[in-house]
């Protein structure tokens, strides 16, 4: 867009009158330059092409932000019991004891001699009973 410009030069009575053109201006005369508000100017549209430029920007980071965001899950979601201190008196991280694990190796030595010492037992009733727990 083209601005529209109209030049105006002040007299020396202090009032202002139209001139033509430039050229026609004694060098001595000053003048005023007026713009017409309806019209924008090149640098006015160069700011506002920036100032949307920059708005288009925060808004994209904005928006990539909230979509990452959305993603992802809050702490306390990712693994169940975390964070979560009733869960962690319940199922603690310690391990206190081994408990049964039929998958482990065992002893052959100590496996023979129970097979002997209950062979050789009268009553083998009495071995499941001394083995439970009171």
């Amino acid at each position: 867009m083209v601005a529209v410009e109209k030049k105006v030069g002040i007299t020396k009575k202090g009032e202002l009158c139209l001139v033509r053109h430039a050229d026609d201006l004694p060098s001595d005369d000053p003048s005023i330059l007026l713009l017409d508000k309806q019209v924008s100017t090149a640098s006015d549209l160069l700011l506002e092409e920036a100032r949307r430029q920059t708005k288009k920007e925060t808004a994209m980071v904005n928006l990539r932000e909230k979509s990452e965001r959305e993603r992802k899950l809050a702490p306390t979601q990712q693994t169940p019991f975390k964070g979560n201190t009733t869960a962690k008196q319940i199922i603690p991280n310690k391990k206190f004891g081994r408990g049964y694990d039929p998958f482990a190796p065992y002893d052959k030595k100590k496996s023979k001699e129970l097979t002997e010492w209950v062979q050789q037992d009268p009553c083998p009733s009495r071995f499941y009973q001394s083995s439970e727990p009171p």
